[in-house]
Order: C-alpha cells, then structure tokens, then sequence
C-alpha cells in the first residue's frame, strides 16, 4: 500500500506489463529451444491438434502474411492437454493455452516442415503430426506474395501427388497447367492429330471417304491427307468425348487431368479396342496394371472388394496382398471387368494414384532416412508415368543406379539408366507430355 503511494505510476507500469505478458502467453506461441528427448506415447490418448489457416488460401497469391492457428477440442479438459509444440525446422515453440497464432516465416521455393503435436501435464505426448509449407514474398513483380500448403487437413487444396510426396511444383510448374489441379473443361479441350484413331473412324465406316482417293489411305495402310482432312471433326469429338469423366476422376484420385488424357492418347488415342492380346480398353490395361492398383491403391482396392465379396466385407481386411492367388486373381478380374463400362476412366485415374504410391515407396528404398531424394514434382510425375509404363522393376534398377553414383534422383538422371526393354519408358513419357501440352490447350 505505501509503495504505491511513494510510486504510483512506477508501480501502475509494472501492472500494465505483466498483464500484457500475460496476453502473450495465451495467444502467441512462446520460443522455446527443447533439448529435451522424445517421451514415448502413453495409453493415454490424446485427440489431434486441429489446425485452420488464416489470412491465405493454399495455392493462391497472399496479400497478408499467412497464419495458422492450433487449438485443443473444446471437449478435453485442461487436465488433460497442458500445451501445444510446434517445431519448424529445429526451432521448436511451446503453445501454452488451448489455442494461439502463429504467424509462418518467409521460406525457400522447396519450402519447411512443420510438425505439431499435444501434450499432457505428465510429459505424455500425443500424434505427431506433419505439414510442409512455402511462403514466398514478392513472388511476382507485383510485389504479391504466394502460399502454399500440404497437409490432410486440407487435401484438396494441394497440387496433384503432393500429398503423396510432400514436394511442391516449381515456378515453372505453376505456370504451365499441365500438372495443375482445378481445371475448367475448355481447358482440358484438345486438337490433335491421331491418324490410329482416324484409321479405325476409315475402317469402321464412321466417317465419309468417298471423296478420298484411295479411301483416305496410302497404299502402306497410313492416313494420306484427305483422310485426315475428313477425319478432322470426328477425331476432335472423338477426344473430348471423356473430358467431364477426365476432370472428375483426375479431382477424385489426385492425378493431374491432362497428364492422364495425354497417357489415355499415347495409349489408344480414345479407340477402346486393343489389336493386342491381353491389353484392354482405352489405358490398354493389362493384368499387371490391376494388380498394381489393387496393390497401392488401398482404398479402390477395399471398395472393388467389399464390391464382390459384399456377404463377406471382413473378408476384405487383409488387403490385397495378404490374399490368396486365387481371391487375387478375382479381384484383378473385378477390375478388367470395369473396362468399357461408365466406371473405366475412373480406373485409369486410381491406376495412376497407384503408381504414385509406389514411386514414392520406391524412392524411400533407395534414399537414406531423412533425406531428401532431389526429385522435382515434376520428375515425379516422370516416374509415376514409366512405372505404369514400364514397371516398377525397370524404375527401380534405374532408381538404385543413380543413388550408387550419388547423383540426384531427377528424371534426367533417372532416364539414362533406363535399360533394355526399360528404355521405352522415355519414348512414353515425353509423347504423354507432348500430348497433355497440345497447343490448343494453350489457346484456352
């Protein structure tokens, strides 16, 4: 009491300031260098931290610095969860009230981890969890910002195969719309020039030749130009035909929509029937290709076998590869028997998704833990295309090739140690692209 007397403004600053103190703990995160070691997880289970972005949306130009906020479900207790960590690269911050803000720092174009998780008064932790991030100040001569996130928490707003892989497309990348999310049908349309489909349209009698010498044909059996030039509307049809299916499949299984319509064009170029035995429909999927789905396709794999054992869906538990060859071999047939039905570009996108599956598990054999491989988005996409080509053997001999020599896992590199039969693997992928950026497109 008689301090205040001799000092009241001194002593009414002291108040001002540990209130404000106070403020900050409960709605910043508070620095801390932890040198303390992991504490196993307990019985005790912890509900996940829940995460909400703020002032950016993922994907988009940023005006205002991007924030994320962390917050405890309202449901638990404070005796249950005493803080929230958040670690950015090995800067690690302590959250001590049950949600706070935090504002992200500037990063390189590859971007930073994150990883948040809760923590009981006991030192128990709960689920770590990881995101990758990029904030990327004056981005454009503009003076914008762009944000960028992966996470579960927001799946749909990422780059195809980036929740797969957590790599980020390159500048280069965002401006091409070839492995871009979120198309519009006009900018999926095509105008190429397929003189297979053109010579099934001739053979089939769908379209007019009569004015053609030769009926549209050269005397080898090709196209001649009048064929084409008759074809020309047929074949434009013919291709868009699937765009709105293309969108949506692309949307569903996270497959960049041209790169799958350009590999359904390198593949058949739209004509669904295949001259060669044991290669079906418009992808000219074989067996191989199902049990690749069926194998890195977890989820297509439970709902195409809660499909056919629908009286026995615990059958189904196991996952493919814990079948009998038997049940495998229905399963796989399960999958060919979509081909030529309303569901078959359906496939073709989960078949890819697959593919991503496993070139990731690929790269993760070959790299040493914790390592960054040094593949491009876009050289991953590379894989994922020779492995459905090709097959994981021929991607996986090329991929422990280059880590022997210790360069980088980069398409570049990856494609010189392609070998053999494997070598075709290059001649597909570069007409798959040369197909998904057909210069029509870039009219749109």
């Amino acid at each position: 009491m008689s301090s205040i007397k001799c000092c009241p403004l001194a002593n009414l600053m002291r108040l001002i300031f540990s209130f404000c103190v106070f403020a900050l703990l409960l709605t910043r995160p508070v620095f801390v260098q932890s040198n303390e070691g992991t504490i196993p997880l307990g019985d005790f289970d912890i509900d996940d931290v829940r995460i909400e972005v703020l002032n950016c949306i993922s994907g988009t130009e940023c005006v205002f610095i991007p924030e994320i906020l962390f917050q405890i479900p309202s449901e638990k207790s404070v005796s249950e969860v005493r803080k929230i960590h958040i670690r950015v690269d090995s800067a690690e911050w302590e959250c001590l009230a049950d949600q706070c803000k935090m504002e992200l720092p500037e990063t390189g174009e590859d971007g930073k981890w994150l990883e948040y998780w809760a923590m009981t008064a006991d030192g128990t932790q709960g689920r770590h969890r990881k995101l990758r991030f990029r904030y990327l100040k004056n981005w454009q001569e503009d003076g914008k910002s762009y944000f960028e996130l992966i996470s579960d928490v927001y799946p749909d707003q990422g780059w195809p195969g980036s929740d797969i892989w957590f790599v980020f497309p390159s500048n280069e990348d965002l401006e091409s719309k070839f492995l871009a999310p979120h198309l519009s049908p006009e900018e999926l349309l095509t105008d190429c020039r397929l003189d297979l489909l053109c010579l099934q349209l001739i053979n089939c009698g769908l379209v007019d030749i009569s004015g053609c010498e030769n009926f549209g044909l050269f005397f080898n059996g090709g196209v001649n130009g009048c064929g084409a030039m008759v074809c020309q509307e047929a074949v434009f049809q013919w291709q868009n035909q699937y765009n709105d299916e293309l969108l949506e499949s692309a949307q569903r299984h996270q497959v960049p929509a041209r790169l799958l319509k350009g590999a359904i064009m390198q593949e058949s170029q739209f004509w669904p029937v295949s001259d060669i035995d044991y290669e079906y429909g418009l992808g000219r999927i074989t067996e191989y290709g199902a049990d690749l789905l069926l194998r890195w396709n977890p989820v297509y794999y439970q709902k195409l076998c809660e499909e056919i054992f629908f009286a026995f869906p615990e059958f189904c538990g196991p996952g493919f590869a814990l079948q009998e060859e038997k049940h495998q071999a229905m399963l796989r047939g399960g999958v060919l028997r979509k081909v030529g039905t309303k569901e078959e570009v359906d496939l073709l996108a989960a078949m890819f998704e697959a593919s991503a599956f496993q070139v990731n598990a690929l790269i993760q054999e070959v790299i040493e833990p914790g390592k960054e491989s040094g593949a491009t988005f876009d050289d991953l996409w590379k894989f994922s295309l020779a492995n459905y080509h090709s097959g994981s053997g021929c991607l996986r001999n090329a991929l422990w090739s280059v880590t022997r020599l210790g360069y980088p896992l980069t398409w570049e590199n990856v494609k010189n140690q392609l070998n053999g039969i494997c070598r075709g693997a290059n001649d597909y992928v570069n007409r798959v692209y040369a197909y998904g950026n057909d210069p029509y497109m870039k009219q749109k």
